[in-house]
Formats: structure tokens, sequence, C-alpha cells
């Protein structure tokens, strides 16, 4: 199975201050595209994981992404590496919601293609 991924991060900012008699503006924007071919190297990814997960208040969950985790098609899936991980809770979600590495086997903070995962 072939997986093409494009990463694109779009960030724009604007800090404004009000003066006297302006308001001062310092705007930011940075757009940064990275594409994975597939693979298990250098700027490549092979294996993909989605899913929509619910938990009742003050609950948690650990997600092992060593065996146990499925894809879409059924297969087990084993990540060597992680290129990418987004966690989005619910526009209606009432609680903090907090990711976190575990202390004994946690995924680590890393460096690869210009991305930071933590």
């Amino acid at each position: 199975m072939a997986l093409t991924t494009r990463i694109n991060l779009d960030l724009t900012a604007t800090l404004t201050s009000v003066l006297d008699l302006v308001t001062a503006s310092a705007p930011l924007v940075q757009t940064h595209q990275i594409d994975l071919a597939t693979g298990t190297g250098a700027d490549q990814a092979d294996l993909i994981f989605s899913d929509t997960r619910t938990l009742t208040a003050s609950a948690t969950e650990d997600l092992d992404l060593a065996g146990v985790l499925t894809s879409a098609f059924g297969a087990t899936l084993t990540f060597a590496r992680i290129k990418l991980l987004r966690v989005r809770a619910a526009a209606a979600n009432t609680n903090n919601g907090v990711v976190a590495r575990a202390a004994a086997n946690g995924l680590r903070p890393c460096a690869e293609s210009g991305m930071t995962a933590s």
C-alpha cells in the first residue's frame, strides 16, 4: 500500500496595541509545507491512524502505538517513528484536554523534517 502525505502549516497572527494617536500592529504570516513519500526513511511515512474518541469527564486513555491500534483496513499498526500527532477537542468540550507522555515508554519529542512532536 502507498501513502502520500502533505502537511501544511499556515500561521497568521496580528498583535495590536492602541497608542495615543495610532494603533500599532505587528503581523506574522508563516507558511510551511512538508511532503512525505511512501517509506520508512527520512522524509517518508508508511502508516496513518485516525479515530474519534469519547472520554467522560476526568477520564484518561492511553494509545499504544506499537501493535495495538488498527488501520482503516484492519491491519495492526506498529509505528517506528511519529511524524505528526494531532489531537483536537470538540468545541463542546467542557474539560481541559491534556496530552502527556508516559514516564516509562511515552512518545519522546523529536525533530525531523523541520517538525517537532511532543
